[in-house]
């Protein structure tokens, strides 16, 4: 089971006048709000760059130092020899103790930057020791978001100097306020991750703000000026935070801890604390503290006293929760402060497409492309963000909206499937759907067994047209074939006819003969008939005569 932990007291330093006792020796009345206060008494390094510091403070680094060596500069307008490692140019910036400067790097024939100390500073052991330091430290830090350290070295007139990459661009600071809120959150969602991976090597910031963030000209984000990098476990690089370093930062954006100079809370939340002072900077446009003066601003940090503002909102909640006084009450990881930027930009995005969902359904009326769309976007409004309750009302109202208009117009699977049976406002609807779908389906049913009907009556007839047609094919065949048989016969008697000319030609003489014959005997048998005749008519003419003798009894046939 884990253990709680007490949060420790931490004791309440609130007058300005006691900030002036606390940090007057190391800082001017009209020191500004918005500067880093580095303390200048000596400091204690790593033994690492103790070793290498103490040496070039002896003037012996010049050649025997580990990694450092000579380089020669020139100027632009000087004239080069084999000797020559840069050409130095013009001026790209300068801080509190540090300069800047553009410079092409021979060797390689590269643009680089040169960032070395004022000369006010550049022989100052305390100085060199800490620019060595953030060389050092910096080099460890190897993530896209932090500027990368070519190597590091000094110059003819003994100055230490780190030659880093060039970036084109310009400072947070000078575009924060003119960025847009999604903007702002992005950059500040890159600083965490650079941040969190300098935390992930027990290292920490303590001078996170605008000021000290580089925006590239091709969207880089570099996290700048490691100067005040400590270590939180006395690592082997970067020097610890002490009683004697404690005393540093920006106090427009210093943690409570910080200005009450409390070591043992200060440590990765207080960077933290300073991330969530730069996003209040982007809520309210206002730097997390002020005052009249630079000890009223470090007593308003040290009683974590806020600029006031009437911002309200998700935002400004995660701002506040990272700038809450006891570091036991803030985020506990970058990674979660992250994650809280990061959910606050899905709901914004979420929100903003329930808006944009709540004006196509406005305009939609019957347009099914429009209530699609705006169905569409309530739900990935919903998907980037659960618990918006809006968009979760946008989609249950959307489809019963568009669901009424799917059954008006009679597309029911389309209604159907926008149905949400579990909600209370669309179970009425549902029914009237569900309904009219059974309706639909008897209606099919009756098509589908008429279809059917008239589907076996065609396939009766067509069974019937080809059955005819196949007997009448069948009477086809036959009749070719009688045919066939009718012309072999016709064949075989025509050539028997022509195999019997010589008997038809004696038949016809014979036939011929007999008609002769014929007509002879019909002339005789003609002759006979006539003579019959003649012989007949004499007959006649006696048959009177003979009938009178006989009655006389003259005639007797026996006489004669």
């Amino acid at each position: 089971m884990k253990k709680s932990v007490k949060k420790k007291q931490i004791v309440e330093t609130n007058s300005a006048e006691a900030m002036k006792n606390l940090w007057g020796k190391h800082i001017a009345a009209d020191f500004s709000p918005g500067r880093t206060i580095k303390r200048n008494p000596t400091e204690t390094l790593s033994e690492a760059a103790r070793k290498v510091a103490e040496r070039f403070s002896k003037s012996q680094p010049a050649i025997s130092s580990p990694g450092l060596r000579l380089h020669r500069f020139l100027k632009e307008k000087e004239v080069q020899t084999e000797d020559t490692d840069f050409i130095q140019g013009e001026i790209l910036g300068e801080g509190g103790m540090g300069i800047v400067y553009q410079a092409r790097q021979i060797s390689v024939d590269r643009e680089i930057a040169i960032k070395s100390l004022k000369s006010e500073y550049a022989y100052e052991t305390d100085a060199c020791k800490r620019f060595l330091q953030e060389a050092m430290v910096t080099g460890e830090l190897d993530h896209p978001g932090i500027i990368p350290i070519h190597f590091a070295g000094f110059t003819e007139e003994g100055k230490l100097f780190i030659a880093i990459k060039k970036v084109n661009g310009v400072g947070w600071l000078e575009t924060i306020h003119q960025k847009s809120l999604k903007e702002n959150l992005d950059l500040l969602i890159r600083v965490t991750e650079a941040v969190a991976f300098a935390h992930s090597k027990e290292i920490i910031h303590r001078d996170l703000k605008p000021e000290n963030v580089m925006l590239g000209e091709f969207g880089e984000v570099f996290v700048m000026d490691w100067g005040l990098a400590a270590s939180i476990s006395q690592g082997k690089k970067a020097r610890g935070v002490t009683e004697e370093n404690a005393q540093a930062g920006t106090p427009a954006y210093m943690p409570p801890e910080v200005a009450r100079c409390k070591l043992e809370f200060i440590g990765a939340r207080s960077d933290i604390y300073m991330l969530g002072g730069i996003l209040y900077e982007i809520c309210t446009g206002l730097q997390p503290h002020s005052g009249e003066d630079i000890y009223s601003c470090l007593s308003a940090a040290a009683k974590n006293e806020l600029q006031p503002t009437d911002k309200k909102g998700e935002l400004i909640d995660i701002a506040r929760k990272a700038l809450e006084t006891h570091p036991d009450s803030r985020f506990q990881t970058v990674g979660d402060f992250r994650i809280a930027l990061q959910n606050f930009a899905n709901h914004a995005e979420s929100l903003a497409l329930t808006q944009s969902a709540k004006e196509d359904l406005g305009r939609a009326g019957n347009d099914y492309s429009l209530l699609s769309r705006s169905l569409a976007l309530f739900e990935e409004s919903v998907k980037l963000w659960p618990d918006n309750v809006e968009g979760k009302i946008g989609i249950v109202n959307t489809r019963k909206i568009y669901a009424s208009i799917a059954l008006a117009r009679g597309d029911l699977d389309l209604g159907k499937s926008l149905i949400l049976p579990e909600e209370p406002e669309h179970r009425e609807l549902n029914k009237i759907i569900t309904k009219a779908i059974e309706d639909r389906k008897l209606r099919a049913l009756r098509l589908k067994i008429l279809t059917y009907g008239f589907l076996c009556f065609i396939i009766a007839i067509i069974i019937i047209l080809i059955r005819t047609g196949f007997l009448l094919q069948l009477e086809h065949d036959k009749a070719i074939e009688i045919s066939s048989q009718m012309k072999m016969e016709r064949e075989r008697a025509i050539k028997a006819l022509l195999g019997s000319e010589e008997l038809i030609s004696k038949s016809k003489l014979q036939n011929d003969l007999l008609k002769e014959e014929n007509k002879n005997a019909k002339e005789e048998l003609e002759k006979l008939r006539n003579e019959l005749a003649v012989r007949k008519e004499e007959m006649k003419k006696f048959i009177p005569e003979i009938q009178q003798q006989y009655k006389k009894g003259h005639f007797s046939p026996y006489k004669r």
